[in-house]
């Protein structure tokens, strides 16, 4: 299990893609806690590539699992987020990468300083 934690700004209650159920939250909320904070290694389509902060490797089966929800609505929500900018995302015929857009914005802790 990874530790550590990451920023849930209210603002996201005021997102009518984020927040159109409860299964939207989840499947956000769960993309939010497994990226990577920093740099590190990871295999995506069988190649050796270098993840970014905000970014995971994963596919739509897996993600569904991890909700409790069927994967044909986890494809949904991910198509969702990405026609919203919330995501943009990359797939191979074995998994996808998944990018969380503006996640160094939220996550940086001037931000919450600028906030304030």
């Amino acid at each position: 299990m990874s530790r550590g934690y990451i920023k849930l700004y209210r603002k996201m209650l005021e997102n009518p893609i984020v927040c159109k159920d409860n299964d939207y939250v989840r499947v956000w909320i769960e993309l939010l806690l497994n990226v990577t904070h920093k740099c590190c290694s990871a295999i995506s389509g069988g190649k050796k590539i270098t993840l970014k902060p905000g970014q995971l490797v994963t596919g739509r089966r897996v993600l569904a699992e991890a909700c409790n929800i069927n994967p044909s609505k986890a494809e949904r929500i991910l198509k969702a987020f990405e026609k919203e900018h919330q995501i943009e995302q990359h797939t191979t015929t074995k998994d996808r990468i998944i990018t969380i857009v503006n996640w160094d914005i939220y996550q940086n802790n001037e931000h919450q300083a600028n906030n304030n």
